[in-house]
């Protein structure tokens, strides 16, 4: 399920896929935003081959901070670590990932607030080179290799507020609240649907929650019936 935000905060439904391949999606998604260029940032979860293939869409992209914690967990479980030992880890990565920006908009925000995120930044890919080093030596293979894979991608709603002041999440809480939501709806009456069938379900769903007007103008084109229906009022007769 792919969702997206506007510059003034409106949310856009974009679609639902199953049994889609990536280059599919990808076309689909294109087609959607009929050619208004690429979005700003991707957020998503850590889902093996979704950032290469879809995060040409975007300038950048962002990988979930909540999925990253997990992931991190898990990867340290894989290396055959006992909770007592993953849960400081997980605690050291969400310590290097917290950075909290300067309220108000770039051009009001003073140029040592930015210095200053650029330097926290900075620090914070340094505790992630540290973190990686660390496991290598530990022998912790799974979580060194979870952790390098993701290190570029854990920074992207920092560059984007830095180059537009715009603030985005860095986890996709909103999805999975939606995806959740969908689930819930779709749960009882969908039994014995196809996949294909339920994602189209989904579409029309997340089109009518996203956006109510945009729902009754795809109605209208829908329906076909612009301009060419006439309601006469003929009055009433009471007996």
């Amino acid at each position: 399920m792919v969702l997206g935000v506007d510059d003034r905060g409106d949310l856009l439904g974009l679609g639902a896929y199953s049994g889609w391949s990536w280059t599919e999606i990808r076309e689909d998604l294109d087609r959607l935003r009929g050619g208004h260029g690429k979005a700003r940032l991707l957020i998503s979860d850590g889902e093996p081959g979704l950032a290469d293939n879809l995060a040409g869409l975007a300038d950048d992209y962002q990988r979930c901070h909540w999925h990253a914690l997990r992931d991190v967990g898990y990867s340290l479980w894989r290396d055959g670590l006992l909770k007592p030992v993953r849960d400081p880890e997980r605690r050291r990565l969400k310590g290097i990932l917290e950075i909290q920006l300067p309220s108000g908009s770039v051009e009001s925000v003073a140029k040592k607030d930015r210095r200053g995120i650029l330097s926290r930044m900075k620090q914070a890919e340094q505790g992630l080179d540290k973190m990686i080093a660390d496991f290598e030596r530990r022998g912790y293979r799974a979580a060194a290799g979870y952790v390098r894979s993701a290190q570029r991608h854990l920074f992207g709603h920092l560059r984007l507020w830095l180059r537009t002041g715009l603030i985005a999440p860095r986890t996709s809480s909103l999805i999975e609240r939606w995806m959740r939501e969908i689930g819930r709806r779709l749960k009882r009456i969908a039994f014995g649907w196809s996949e294909e069938g339920a994602a189209k379900m989904t579409r029309i769903i997340i089109k009518h929650l996203a956006s109510k007007e945009e729902w009754e103008r795809w109605w209208q084109r829908k329906m076909g019936i612009e301009g060419k229906v006439m309601l006469v009022y003929r009055g009433v007769h009471v007996k």
